[in-house]
């Protein structure tokens, strides 16, 4: 969604008052997007960290680069493992990851530095990931293996992994067995410690010292305070927050956007603010080249052994229903909050409610490029004997095989899969369950809300790309249909695409102009809908304005545009779907708009996460089959019932004659703002 990316970034920068962006991670796109923001504005200052793209391209285009200066970390780890009385450096490796030349570079370098400082630097070649034995493979032999080598040369060894996937059993095994931790492949409190310490993160998300406080106190249980160690901030919260304040300085005519001394004190500064120490600060050298915008940071490590430890966080119990009856687990694999925010507060709901009886993997935000790390998530959670079924929203590219990797090894599973991005023929063969949003049948329910509300004209936002989609032209069709039968009087407006050359801010600005003159044109009674969720806000916001009719979105969610668009903040109410009904009624009446408003009464994915793992633990406890249709719709009007949302309406996708019953299609009611 490079396009989409380039819109976001381009809807910034059409903002004259906006006079920086700070952009991090530097996807792909960014590049592009930076060219197209030049168009506009050439008095913008640009700072990316993380880059994505070649160094010589990206710092072309951006005035400032950061990234992580891996290399220098083949000095560092060792230098730290030294210090932590390292006798013996065990590097974890295999040969994908040793052919790549980062890596193999910091490699050559950590055996040199090993050798200067008497330590026996010891190759070991762990399973890859992404082969047979997958990502739960390597993850047993790392928690078998450093036991067997701290036997074979003592507690004075210090470990390194090359993989991300490998940090958790690294970390717990080096803490049980009491070896030395020097820091992660990706050096950050947040990378592996809380998963393999047994630390909840849930209430502290973003606060950096309690986690690092929480660490302590787990590593003062075994002494290995002096021994364990990571950065002290992560980085990318860094580069955001140094990011901010240079840009701030530039607003303010301090400094000129390329000025890399006075950006370097500003790394500096928010460091210092942060408690973190001075960063090593160097540049990106090729073939000759200095690329000296192009930042390389290293930050210091943080030491434990340094305070006292604050008191790990109270866990905390929720009786609900139904009960594990027997000893087993239920895996739930999300998006992370950047890419699946509400069906990710929903695991974390669940996490909450059972606690370690719930086993919750995220796959990567750029599922689409990693598709072998979502399919080693999933098997994963498989690999665990005590997992008995696998919730699975939303279903992204990749859940087709992961499901056939998981039935390799285990057929007495349970797989229920919501949100799928697969051809229904091929997830519905795979899944036991499906569940998906009914989306045509949109075109008559939403026509029928409209006129509930008192609608004599509907109005409908879309644009030519969208018209091309086959759901929503037929949702289109019926919807033409529905408002010819309900006497309303049907309108296409067509919009800039937010794809197009007008962006995103160009659409909204559009939606923002367009309500009122069409309320002037027909009246207060026109209902309004649009295909696109980039216009939701503004559509929101003017129709509340200028008291208009809103049954819904395009994605029916109390979450979807409504916070934004009434400025609600949810800080502090992540994932309390009453909390954001109650504060979204009481903006509605403020302008009277209660009954003339809508949505639906709980975001959809987050419901299909609660039936999935009502079901599961039905299934875990022998009360149901895995493919147990009238016992999963009744479990969905349970899970409905609930959250008090109504019963639901649920049917089965068809397609061609052919009838893919466990493929179900839902809609939920609307919720009354009025009551």
């Amino acid at each position: 969604e490079t396009e989409t990316t380039i819109s976001q970034a381009v809807a910034l920068a059409s903002d004259p008052k906006v006079k920086a962006i700070v952009w991090v991670q530097g996807v792909p796109g960014t590049a592009p997007a930076i060219d197209k923001i030049r168009e506009i504005r050439q008095d913008i200052a640009i700072i990316v960290g993380v880059p994505a793209e070649n160094p010589d391209v990206i710092s072309a285009k951006a005035d400032i680069v950061m990234a992580v200066d891996e290399i220098s970390m083949g000095k560092t780890i060792p230098d730290q493992a030294a210090k932590m009385g390292a006798k013996v450096f065990i590097h974890y490796s295999f040969p994908r990851h040793m052919g790549y030349a980062t890596i193999a570079a910091r490699h050559a370098i950590m055996i040199e530095e090993c050798k200067k400082l008497g330590i026996e630097f010891v190759d070991i070649t762990a399973p890859d990931p992404t082969g047979d034995a997958g990502i739960s493979g390597a993850q047993q032999f790392i928690t078998e293996d450093v036991k067997r080598q701290i036997e074979k040369y003592g507690k004075d060894t210090a470990f390194f992994s090359t993989n991300c996937g490998m940090q958790e059993p690294l970390i717990r095994e080096v803490w049980k067995n009491g070896g030395i931790f020097p820091q992660q492949c990706c050096p950050s409190p947040y990378h592996g410690y809380p998963s393999a310490l047994g630390i909840d993160v849930k209430g502290h998300e973003g606060d950096v010292q309690y986690m690092l406080d929480q660490i302590q106190a787990k590593l003062v249980e075994k002494s290995q305070q002096a021994r364990m160690s990571t950065w002290g901030v992560p980085i990318n919260m860094l580069m955001i927050d140094a990011g901010v304040r240079f840009a701030i300085k530039f607003g303010n005519g301090e400094v000129k956007a390329n000025d890399l001394d006075a950006f370097k004190a500003t790394i500096q500064e928010a460091a210092a603010a942060r408690k973190v120490g001075n960063l090593d600060i160097g540049f990106y050298t090729e073939n000759g080249v200095d690329y000296k915008n192009y930042l390389l940071l290293l930050a210091p490590f943080y030491d434990f052994a340094a305070t006292t430890a604050a008191k790990p966080a109270t866990e905390t119990t929720t009786a609900v229903l139904p009960k594990f009856n027997t000893d087993f687990k239920v895996g739930i694999l999300t998006g992370t909050v950047s890419q699946g925010e509400e069906e990710f507060n929903e695991a974390q709901n669940q996490v909450k409610a059972y606690g370690a009886a719930i086993v919750h993997n995220t796959y990567p935000d750029n599922f689409s490029s990693e598709t072998e790390t979502t399919i080693s998530q999933a098997v994963a959670l498989a690999s665990d004997p005590k997992v008995k079924a696998i919730v699975w929203v939303q279903g992204v590219p990749g859940t087709a095989p992961a499901i056939d990797k998981i039935r390799e090894i285990r057929q007495d599973i349970a797989i229920i899969v919501g949100v799928p991005a697969e051809n229904p023929d091929v997830i519905s063969a795979k899944a036991d369950i499906v569940m998906a949003v009914d989306e045509i049948s949109m075109g008559k329910t939403i026509p029928d809300q409209a006129a509930k509300m008192g609608a004599k004209v509907f109005i409908h936002y879309s644009f030519p790309r969208h018209m091309g989609y086959a759901t929503i032209a037929a949702r289109h069709a019926i919807m033409i249909e529905e408002c010819k039968k309900l006497g309303i009087e049907f309108v296409d407006i067509t919009a800039p695409d937010p794809t197009g050359d007008a962006g995103i801010s160009g659409a909204q600005q559009f939606i923002t102009e367009d309500v009122k003159r069409q309320i002037e044109k027909y009246g207060k009674d026109t209902a309004f809908f649009s295909t696109n969720c980039g216009m939701q806000e503004p559509l929101i916001r003017e129709v509340w304005k200028n008291g208009g009719i809103f049954p819904q979105q395009c994605c029916p969610s109390p979450y979807h545009g409504y916070p934004s668009a009434l400025g609600i903040d949810v800080k502090g109410h992540e994932g309390d779907v009453q909390y954001m009904l109650d504060q979204i009624q009481a903006k509605l009446v403020e302008k009277s708009q209660q009954a003339r408003m809508s949505t639906w009464g709980v975001p959809i994915n987050m419901l299909m996460i609660d039936a999935g793992v009502r079901f599961a633990i039905k299934f875990g406890n022998g009360e149901v089959k895995a493919n147990d249709l009238d016992a999963f719709k009744a479990t969905i009007q349970e899970a409905a019932a609930a959250r008090k949302v109504g019963n639901l309406d649920i049917g089965f996708y068809t397609e061609n004659g052919v009838d893919y019953k466990n493929y179900l299609l839902l809609l939920a009611p609307f919720y009354d703002f009025s009551k």
